[in-house]
C-alpha cells in the first residue's frame, strides 16, 4: 500500500513544481513585454500545457492579464490542459484501483 502513496505523491509534487515554473514563466513574459525585451515563444506555453503545465500557465495568463487576447493560444492551452488532466486522472484511477 505504501508503494501506491509514493506513486501518487512524487508525481503530484513534480506537477506542482512544474506548474509553479509555468506560472513564473508567464509572469516573467508579461514583465518582458512591458520592458520590450526578449519574449517567451507561444510554442513554449503550448508544450507546457501538453506536459501538464497548463494550470500554471493559465493562472499566469489571467492573473497577470497576459496573452488573454490571443484566442488561439488560450483555446489551445485550455484544450491541452483538459486533455492532460483527463489523462492524469485516468492514470491515477488505473494505479489506485490495482
Amino acid at each position: 500500500m505504501e508503494d501506491i502513496h509514493v506513486l501518487i505523491k512524487v508525481p503530484a509534487i513534480l506537477w506542482l513544481i512544474w506548474n509553479l515554473i509555468c506560472f513564473a514563466v508567464a509572469a516573467g513574459d508579461k514583465i518582458a513585454s512591458k520592458r520590450g525585451t526578449r519574449r517567451v515563444p507561444e510554442k513554449f506555453f503550448l508544450w507546457a500545457a501538453f506536459l501538464s503545465g497548463g494550470p500554471g500557465g493559465l493562472t499566469g495568463f489571467y492573473l497577470c492579464r497576459h496573452k488573454t487576447r490571443h484566442t488561439f493560444l488560450l483555446a489551445a492551452t485550455w484544450a491541452l490542459t483538459v486533455l492532460s488532466l483527463g489523462l492524469a486522472f485516468f492514470v491515477y484511477n488505473h494505479i489506485a484501483n490495482r
